[in-house]
C-alpha cells in the first residue's frame, strides 16, 4: 500500500501541468445530459464601495468558494445593487466560464419589484430577456432566466405575456431558457399543461407545503416523487431546490441536520435521475454569527410552537411539550416561566392561545396576541391546588388552535422554567430530545426545541460541501471510466457518504484510487483531476471520523489546495513514461514495505518512505506521520492505521 501511494504520487507529478484552468464551456444544448448541483444568491460583497459608491459582487471570492463546493451551476440574482447587471457581465460570466460553472439570471417578479426594482430593466421582462439570450451569444454558459415566486404572479405571467419574453429571448440566442420557480401545491397538470410550450424546466422550493416550515422533511420523497411524474409527463426537467437560509414565517433558520437530510434524499433521486437537479437555497459562504436568532431569555435554547401558515383546522388543535414530574410532599408549589409569542403584524383576530396544563387541567391561559410580538413576559403560576397530595403529575406547555380556517403562522417560546416545591428536568431547554416530549394533534403543528448555534452557517457550508464533493466525485468517475468495477465503487462511495459511513467511505476511496491509475479507460487529464478530488474528500471525510475539531475545514485554500510543482515538459510519450514509473514502482513494492517495517521506530523515526519523501515534496507544510499515530497520519503517505 505504501508503495500504491508512491506511485500515485508520481503520477500526479507527471500529470500536473496536463490539467487545465477550467472544465470547459459548458455549452446549452448539452444542458440537462448531466445532472445540474447548483447554489442561489447568498453573493459575497466587496468590503469597500468602490468610486461609485456601491459594494460590488466579489468574483473572486465567490468562484472560490463555487468550485470549493463542486456546484456545476449559479442562479445569479439581479438585485441587490445597480451594479448587479454589470458585475454579471463584466466579470462573473467571464470567471465563472472560465471556472466551467453554469450561470442563469435569477429575477424578481412584479410582486417583488415594489420592493426594489432590478436594474436596468426593472420589470420589461421582455426587455431582460432579449439582454440575456444577446450576452449568452458571448458567453455560453449563459443558460437563460429563472423567475422567483413564478406561481405567486400567474395573473402577470400569463401564457402570452411569457411567450412574448420567450419569444424575445429565442430570437436573439435560440438556446435561451425559461425556467419557473413554484411551490409544489401549485404545479398542477393544468398548469404545466397551459405553460408547457414556455417552460424548459421547472424549479420546485420546498417547504413543506402545505405546512410552510423548514423544520420537517417526512414529505419530501413525496413530494419529489409526485412533481417527478407530472414533469415527465409533459417532458419537462425537475430541478430541486432547498433551502439553507431562513425562511420567512417561520422560527429559525433550518438546521445542520434539516439540511443535510433533505441534499441526502435529493441527491439519492439525482443519481437515480428521479430528479434533473439540486440547487440549495441562500447557502451563506460568509460564517458569520447569526445573532438575530440568539433569543432566549435564558442560555441559548428555548421551547419552540410553531403553527405554520396555511394550516387549516377542522376542529381544535394543539401542540405541546410534556415532562412527567415528581413531586415530595410539599406545603406550596409554584412555577415561574418566561413566554413570548410571534405574529404577523396583520391586525387579523388570532384564536391561539399560550395554555399550562397539568394533567387534565387547564391552570393557565393567555391569548397569544395578548403580549407584544417578539418580547419574553415573565409568569408565575400557583400550583398548589392541582398537585397537592399527588406523587407524579404530567406538566404540559401547550399552544391551542381554536380557529376552524387558520391561514396565519405565528409561534410561541417558553423557557427559564423556575420551580417551588419539585424539580423540572432541563427546565431552560439547553438539550434536544431530553426529558421533554413534544406532542401535536396534526401533522401541521410543530414543537421543536430551538438551540441558537452561532456555527451554523459554518456547519451547514460544510455538511453541503462534503456531500456535493461526494456527488461530484461519483458523476466524473461514472462519466471517465469504461469500467463496471470503478463504477460501482463509486456508485458504493456515494451511498457511503449518504448514510454517513465514513470509515467504509475512507476504504472505498483508497480502493478506487488503485483501480483509476490502471484504467487504461481513463484520460492522464481525467485522473489527475480525479485523484484531487478523492484526496480532498478524503481529507474532509478522516477529519470527521476523527472528530478533529481543531482542523479549519473553512480555511479550504490552505487546507486542500494542493501547491504547483515545476512545470514538466509533456510529450507525446508522457502517458506511456508515467505509466513506466508506476509499473517500477510496484515492482518494488514488497522490498519498500519490508524496509520501512524495519526501520521505523516509534517515537522520533528519522526514516521516511519513499511515499513519504514524494508526499513531503508535495506538501511540503505537512510532517510525516508515523505507522502508530493515527490521530496525525497523512493520506496519501503510505502509512497505515496501528
Amino acid at each position: 500500500m505504501k508503495a500504491f501511494f508512491a506511485s500515485l504520487m508520481l503520477f500526479v507529478l507527471l500529470g500536473q501541468s496536463l490539467l487545465p484552468d477550467s472544465t470547459g464551456n459548458p455549452a446549452a444544448g448539452t444542458l440537462w445530459q448531466k445532472p445540474l448541483y447548483g447554489d442561489y444568491g447568498a453573493e459575497i460583497r466587496e468590503k469597500k464601495p468602490r468610486a461609485d459608491g456601491l459594494f460590488h459582487v466579489d468574483t473572486p471570492q465567490m468562484i472560490h468558494h463555487l468550485k470549493d463546493l463542486k456546484v456545476n451551476t449559479y442562479f445569479y440574482l439581479v438585485w441587490h445593487q445597480p451594479s448587479d447587471w454589470d458585475d454579471l457581465r463584466n466579470e462573473f460570466l467571464p470567471a465563472a466560464q472560465k471556472a466551467g460553472i453554469r450561470v442563469w439570471v435569477y429575477l424578481v417578479p412584479p410582486s417583488e419589484t415594489a420592493i426594489h426594482s432590478p436594474e436596468p430593466y426593472g420589470k420589461d421582462y421582455v426587455a431582460w430577456a432579449r439582454a440575456v439570450a444577446r450576452l449568452s451569444l458571448r458567453y455560453p454558459n449563459l443558460q437563460g432566466i429563472v423567475m422567483d415566486d413564478f406561481s405567486e404572479n400567474l395573473s402577470f405571467f400569463t401564457p402570452a405575456v411569457l411567450k412574448a419574453i420567450k419569444d424575445a429571448g429565442k430570437k436573439e440566442n435560440p438556446s435561451f431558457q425559461f425556467l419557473p420557480q413554484i411551490y409544489y401545491p401549485y404545479i398542477t397538470d393544468g398548469l404545466l399543461k397551459a405553460y408547457r410550450p414556455y417552460f424548459d424546466g421547472v424549479v420546485m422550493s420546498f417547504r413543506d407545503d402545505q405546512f410552510r416550515n423548514t423544520q420537517k422533511i417526512d414529505r419530501l420523497v413525496d413530494q419529489i416523487d409526485t412533481m417527478q411524474a407530472r414533469t415527465r409527463k409533459v417532458g419537462l426537467p425537475f430541478i430541486l431546490m432547498l433551502y439553507t437560509s431562513k425562511l420567512s414565517a417561520t422560527p429559525a433558520s433550518p438546521s445542520v441536520s434539516y439540511v443535510e437530510g433533505a441534499l441526502k434524499l435529493a441527491l439519492h433521486r439525482l443519481k437515480l435521475r428521479q430528479i434533473q437537479g439540486v440547487v440549495t437555497y441562500l447557502l451563506q459562504k460568509e460564517f458569520t454569527a447569526e445573532d438575530n436568532e440568539n433569543i432566549a431569555p435564558s442560555g441559548m435554547g428555548y421551547a419552540n410552537l410553531f403553527v405554520p401558515a396555511g394550516m387549516k383546522n377542522r376542529n381544535e388543535n394543539n401542540v405541546q411539550w410534556v415532562q412527567r414530574i415528581y413531586l415530595p410532599p410539599s406545603p406550596s408549589y409554584e412555577l415561574t416561566f418566561w413566554h413570548m409569542s410571534t405574529y404577523p403584524a396583520s391586525g387579523k383576530p388570532i384564536s391561539i392561545q399560550k395554555q399550562l396544563w397539568i394533567d387534565d387541567c387547564l391552570v393557565w391561559k393567555k391569548p397569544l396576541n395578548a403580549t407584544p410580538s417578539e418580547k419574553w413576559v415573565k409568569e408565575t403560576v400557583h400550583l398548589t391546588p392541582y398537585l397537592k397530595g399527588k406523587r407524579t403529575a404530567l406538566l404540559s406547555l401547550r399552544l391551542s388552535v381554536k380557529e376552524k380556517d387558520q391561514a396565519d403562522w405565528a409561534y410561541a417560546g417558553f423557557d427559564h422554567l423556575q420551580t417551588k416545591g419539585f424539580v423540572v428536568q432541563n427546565a431552560d431547554f439547553e438539550e434536544r430530545d431530553k426529558h421533554w416530549t413534544v406532542m401535536s394533534t396534526s401533522r401541521g403543528l410543530i414543537g421543536e426545541i430551538l438551540i441558537y448555534d452561532p456555527g451554523r452557517r459554518y456547519r451547514v457550508y460544510q455538511a453541503i460541501k462534503t456531500h456535493l464533493t461526494a456527488f461530484d466525485l461519483y458523476q466524473t468517475m461514472v462519466e471517465s471510466t469504461d469500467q463496471p468495477l470503478l463504477a460501482r465503487q463509486a456508485d458504493h462511495l456515494l451511498n457511503c457518504v449518504l448514510l454517513k459511513q465514513d470509515q467504509s467511505a475512507l476504504q472505498t476511496l483508497e480502493q478506487m484510487t488503485q483501480n483509476l491509475i490502471f484504467d487504461k479507460s481513463v484520460s492522464l487529464m481525467a485522473k489527475k483531476r480525479l485523484i484531487q478530488e478523492i484526496y480532498q474528500l478524503y481529507r474532509i471525510l478522516d477529519a470527521q471520523s476523527l472528530g478533529n475539531k481543531a482542523v479549519d475545514l473553512s480555511s479550504s485554500t490552505a487546507f486542500f489546495d494542493i501547491p504547483c510543482t515545476p512545470e514538466i515538459p509533456i510529450n507525446s510519450d508522457t502517458h506511456s513514461r508515467a505509466d513506466r514509473h508506476i509499473a517500477g514502482f510496484t515492482n518494488h513494492q514488497k522490498s519498500f514495505g519490508e524496509h520501512d517495517r524495519t526501520s521505523h521506530s516509534h517515537p522520533g523515526h528519522k526514516k521516511q518512505t519513499m511515499a513519504n519523501r514524494a508526499w513531503s515534496t508535495f506538501l511540503p507544510d505537512r510532517s510525516p506521520a508515523c505507522e502508530n499515530c493515527r490521530r496525525h497520519r497523512q493520506w496519501p503517505g503510505g502509512f497505515q492505521e496501528c
